[in-house]
């Protein structure tokens, strides 16, 4: 399609077209022309000065030259020199830029901090089977012990996962259904959607880019498209080179046309339109557009390549309504056809038919291509790939996906716009030190010549105004004199002084700390502090606080990561409604969709052929950055150490990439092995508690069986000392009755002897007496005869004894 007029003109006043035309009138070359005039109205009307479109193109131009240290130091130049005029001075041309180091660093800083791009089924069907899926875990919870007896009885788990892998508690259900749980067509949309990333180089090129242009431009776009003939295409479209509608949203969401204007060789044009060579003049006015539109703009040569030409690709998204008829038949028969935009149902042609209308109303996108310069519209036509959410089927994704974070009443700022003026200031500073440097002299010397003159050191020597000027030059002393030779004073006295030429020093040193001050505010601006700046870190810092402090903990920057991310995520919502087109409209792209994904999960090729009928929540989880890992991996080896975890728990929670996620699954296993070790030591102490019991009763049945054993001895023991005791008495009495039979012999023998003592005894005793009788009767006759006689006394004793002399029985 090619449209032209012969004059070409920018107006600044022009109609828009209406949203309310029909269809077919949207569709045609005529309201896209209309669009064009649009864009060229809004952006390359030149009013008073340039045009919106390369005003901003000069800002975001502006911005990356201070970005990447680029200033010349000439455009301060009229600041420093007299009148402008810097001919007497030797000024830097380069700059010592700053900017280019904050820059890196907060960029950088974000590129580090990877991300997984998680794809949830929510359709009813995924849905169902989720909650299916849950419902026989928790069944299995509730009927565990009957589930551990299967087990114990005949050998087979009967529950949906192992038992000692089986969730214990509602929380840790939740982790383990975000977890572990996801379903083949959750994990086969996931891999392809990494898998057109990775072919469009996204992670390597595109996402870098995109958080360059947020920090420097202070806006970002990327573009995806499903091209029948290629397949999926991203790509970073250049700020400078967008234009969109009017809007107040950072998003751009309520953007109508969204574009971006791309310079091309004129060959590529006709390889593609290959019709336009049919016409002459429309073949020159586009080989001519290059150059003319250069003109126009006044833009410089190097903008103005020859055999190139400056197309602007746009969309263009409005509504369609699509129109059924429905005749219902005699016989309960429903017919159901298209019908056209304006069909009316009660004026049908055939008056016996009675139809009844139903319609839906969707957004569409256009797609429209034209030659900056002329009036030609190289293409306007409905998109042939216009992909749309299961969910929501009447919208339409775009294949512009815009943020500006620091949007407002049409301003775009960036961290760069803000640190540009303090770059200028620190620039003149630098400039005006060089001035001081340059003006700067060697400190001098005031000689005076007339007290210079000769010196008497005496004995006739003299010291000469040379010597005298070569040893202050090599000593530093010097001699003079108070009064000359004739007496006179001195004048002049001393003959050197230095002379101080200025107080270039204390200016220079004034300036350095300037320039100091415009440092901190240049990472004060952004929102960085010195610990993340790293130039001069705090001995007390560590690393990871200076790190954390740099990327991770700056919420100054975090609107950026936010923005970048935003637009990853929606690029990822868009291929994956794309892959289901592909899978259901274009069987050559299917196959080889299938093809790369199957070459690394061939067990995936069956539910990617379905992806079509699932719908997916796309959202992305930012990963652990290096510093968050380590303080997880420093927690993890203290649980370790105090024995709440396992090893293999290690492993496994390491494996997960979201910290949150793995704080709280860390939080569960922790619980869980206390649980464990609970119940290991109620265990223990009830197995010692029955080993004790069991012990005690060993005891008892010891004590009983020692007890019996010591009865039965004791028994034994007494039936042996009553049998002994017996056989002792039988014994005892045997030889009682012996001996008693001895005693009684013995007492017969004795009562015998005793007898016959007795009656010797009183045959004795008698015999005594009558020899008593007999002595005391002679006795009595001595006396009788001793007092008759008046005899002396009578000493019987002395007479017994001589008598006993002759006893014969001694």
């Amino acid at each position: 399609m090619a449209n032209q007029d012969s004059k070409f003109k920018i107006s600044q006043n022009i109609s828009y077209p209406s949203h309310l035309d029909s269809f077919e009138k949207k569709s045609s070359s005529a309201f896209g022309k209309a669009v064009g005039d649009i864009i060229y109205s809004e952006w390359f009307h030149k009013g008073s000065g340039r045009c919106r479109f390369y005003t901003s193109k000069a800002t975001f131009q502006e911005r990356r030259i201070y970005a990447n240290g680029l200033v010349k130091m000439t455009k301060y130049h009229d600041k420093i020199g007299t009148n402008g005029d810097v001919s007497l001075l030797s000024l830097s041309i380069k700059p010592l830029s700053r900017m280019p180091k904050i820059v890196d660093l907060v960029v950088n800083g974000m590129v580090n901090r990877k991300y997984s791009i998680v794809a949830k089924a929510i359709d009813p069907v995924s849905q169902e089977n989720k909650q299916a899926y849950r419902k026989r875990i928790e069944s299995d919870q509730n009927t565990l012990p009957i589930i551990q007896q299967a087990k114990e009885a005949s050998g087979l788990d009967i529950a949906s996962m192992p038992v000692d892998q089986l969730p214990e508690t509602k929380e840790e259900l939740d982790i383990h259904m975000q977890m572990e749980w996801k379903p083949s067509n959750c994990l086969s949309n996931q891999l392809a959607i990494a898998t057109v990333m990775a072919e469009n180089e996204y992670d390597l090129t595109i996402d870098k880019q995109i958080k360059r242009d947020l920090v420097v431009d202070g806006i970002a776009c990327n573009f995806t498209r499903l091209n029948p003939a290629k397949g999926i295409i991203q790509k970073r479209i250049d700020p400078s080179d967008l234009v969109y509608s009017e809007t107040k949203d950072p998003f751009f969401r309520d953007c109508f046309y969204k574009g971006h204007v791309e310079k091309v060789l004129v060959s590529d044009i006709f390889v593609e339109f290959p019709e336009l060579l049919n016409d002459a003049e429309v073949k020159k006015e586009i080989i001519e557009s290059g150059s003319r539109w250069s003109v126009m703009h006044e833009l410089s040569n190097s903008d103005n390549l020859k055999g190139t030409a400056n197309l602007i690709y746009f969309t263009y998204k409005t509504f369609r309504e699509r129109a059924s008829k429905i005749k219902k038949k005699a016989n309960g028969e429903v017919l159901i056809d298209d019908a056209k935009e304006f069909f009316d149902a009660s004026k049908p042609i055939d008056k016996k038919d009675k139809f009844t209308r139903t319609s839906v109303v969707e957004e569409v996108l256009f797609e429209g291509i034209m030659v900056l310069g002329t009036n030609i519209l190289l293409k306007w036509e409905l998109a042939k790939s216009m992909s749309r959410p299961k969910s929501n089927n009447r919208k339409v994704c775009e294949q512009y996906n815009i943020v500006a974070p620091n949007f407002q009443d049409g301003i775009i700022s960036s961290l760069v716009g803000r640190m540009m003026p303090i770059e200028d200031k620190a620039n003149i500073t630098e400039l005006k030190a060089e001035q001081i440097i340059q003006g700067i002299t060697p400190d001098g010397i005031a000689i005076d010549v007339d007290a210079l003159a000769e010196i008497e050191l005496g004995e006739g020597k003299k010291q000469t105004v040379q010597q005298s000027l070569n040893m202050y030059l090599q000593k530093g002393s010097y001699l003079y004199r108070s009064s000359q030779i004739g007496g006179d004073y001195n004048n002049a006295q001393k003959p050197f002084q230095e002379v101080k030429t200025g107080d270039s020093i204390n200016k220079l040193t004034a300036l350095r700390n300037e320039n100091n001050g415009y440092i901190a505010e240049l990472t004060d601006v952004v929102g960085l502090n010195k610990a993340s700046d790293a130039s001069t870190p705090d001995r007390n810092s560590l690393v990871g606080i200076q790190k954390m402090a740099a990327y991770n903990s700056n919420l100054a920057t975090r609107h950026i990561l936010d923005g970048a991310n935003y637009l990853t995520l929606k690029s990822a919502e868009t291929i994956s409604y794309c892959i289901s087109d592909i899978l259901k409209y274009y069987p050559s792209l299917r196959e080889d969709l299938i093809r790369k994904i199957g070459a690394t999960a061939v067990e995936d090729l069956d539910y990617v052929k379905d992806l079509h009928l699932s719908d997916f929540a796309i959202f992305l989880e930012l990963e652990m950055d290096d510093e968050e890992r380590a303080m997880l991996d420093t927690d993890l080896s203290m649980a370790i150490e105090k024995g709440q975890i396992g090893l293999d728990d290690k492993y496994k929670i390491r494996d997960i990439k979201v910290l949150k996620l793995a704080i709280q699954y860390l939080s569960i296993l922790i619980k869980k092995r206390a649980k464990i070790t609970q119940e290991q030591k109620a265990q223990e102490a009830q197995q010692k508690s029955d080993m004790d019991i069991r012990t005690s009763q060993q005891a008892n049945q010891f004590a009983q069986q020692t007890i019996q054993v010591q009865m039965q001895a004791d028994a034994q023991k007494q039936q042996a000392i009553t049998e002994g005791e017996i056989a002792k008495e039988k014994t005892r009495g045997e030889q009682d009755r012996l001996t008693l039979e001895e005693k009684i012999k013995g007492d017969l023998a004795v009562q015998q002897l005793m007898n016959q003592g007795m009656i010797q005894k009183n045959s004795i005793i008698e015999d005594n007496k009558d020899t008593r009788i007999d002595k005391a009767s002679s006795n009595q006759s001595e006396l009788a005869h001793q007092k008759a006689n008046n005899a002396p006394p009578i000493d019987f004793e002395a007479k017994n004894a001589e008598m006993k002399m002759f006893d014969l029985t001694q």
